[in-house]
């Protein structure tokens, strides 16, 4: 898991059989001090609660599943 802040939202014109209505964010991930670390990732928010400004975990990987 990696600490992240959301800097904007994604609008896809297609998405993914079985992702049909989850919004997409633009998330930069952090490093331990809150500082930009690498580039930033297009992730899924399927609890739909995250906005633009907020501190989010970005799980990819066999922990996503």
């Amino acid at each position: 898991m990696l600490l992240g802040r959301v800097i904007g939202t994604v609008v896809c014109s297609v998405s993914c059989e079985g992702l049909q209505g989850v919004p997409y964010l633009f998330v930069q991930p952090l490093d331990r001090v809150g500082k930009p670390k690498g580039q930033p990732v297009v992730a899924a928010d399927s609890t739909r609660m995250a906005g633009p400004g907020e501190l989010v975990y970005i799980v990819a990987a066999r922990e996503a599943a």
